[in-house]
């Protein structure tokens, strides 16, 4: 389970922003890379991803999402295996 500590007590790192919730950090963000299987990351909407990211690539190799082929909110989906899933 992921560890919550104090922004305050972590050291500043040049060139890293450190933010409260998963959503806050994709603001602006072009690309979203799923890289954790994670039960927090698996249960924010799509929509809610979509809303946030400003590009609409989303990552997700090893298919930790559960993406139903009627959920991508006009998002670009990609799996290992599989081709670029978008909602038409």
């Amino acid at each position: 389970f992921p560890v919550t500590i104090p922004s305050e007590a972590l050291p500043p790192l040049h060139g890293v922003m450190r933010v409260s919730d998963p959503l806050s950090a994709l603001k602006g963000a072009d690309v979203l890379l799923i890289a954790t299987p994670w039960t927090e990351y698996r249960e924010i909407p799509l929509n809610k991803i979509a809303k946030c990211l400003k590009g609409k690539t989303l990552l997700d190799p090893n298919g930790f999402l559960e993406v139903s082929t009627s959920s991508y909110e006009g998002l670009n989906y990609h799996r290992v295996g599989t081709s670029c899933l978008t909602q038409k």
